[in-house]
């Protein structure tokens, strides 16, 4: 399969150039920090062109076994979005506090998990989890009907270095 990381130019030859540094991204992500691809090449362009605002947009793409890899890595796979992926990014994205108060250890906070791998929440996520996490709330039917996107695209993030070796063949597009 072929899996793309939409991001701008600069940040992507950097990429290809030097290697993928898990420690970049923000550590308050859907699945922890690391890094993120999709299946879905639109919503890496959306990112890229997210992303280049001010410099040109790039799509690094990569081919990836996966069955391979959720067999040789700790992977965390979420078939559904359902509530425990919701409370998962939920817990990932407001930190052990949170999770705590939660009463609910499954999170990506220490990276446990090399390979995680679900549906992409809808860009309203941030301001959810932020309501969550002052009003010490878990996360409801409603709240998941929230995060949920139209589009099931798939991310895949990666947080360790034997979860990166799995991707191959890295090549970049200029969009």
């Amino acid at each position: 399969m072929v899996l793309y990381h939409g991001t701008d130019e600069q940040s992507a030859r950097a990429i290809l150039e030097n290697g993928i540094d898990l420690f970049v991204g923000n550590i308050h992500t859907d699945f922890g920090q690391g890094f993120y691809l999709t299946t879905d090449i639109l919503m890496a362009k959306q990112w890229a062109q997210r992303k280049g605002l001010f410099t040109r947009g790039a799509i690094v793409s990569y081919q990836f076994d996966e069955e391979k890899a959720i067999k040789e890595l700790r992977c965390r796979e979420f078939k559904d979005a359902d509530l425990i992926w919701a409370q998962f990014i939920a817990n990932n994205r407001n930190g052990f506090r949170y999770a705590r108060m939660m009463n609910m250890s499954e999170n990506n906070l220490r990276g446990q998990y090399e390979l995680v791998i679900g549906q992409i929440a809808d860009g309203q996520v941030s301001s959810i989890t932020r309501t969550l996490q002052a009003e010490m709330a878990a996360v409801d039917e409603t709240v998941l009907s929230n995060f949920r996107r139209k589009e099931y695209s798939t991310q895949y993030s990666f947080h360790s270095k034997p979860a990166i070796a799995k991707l191959q063949n890295g090549r970049l597009r200029l969009i």
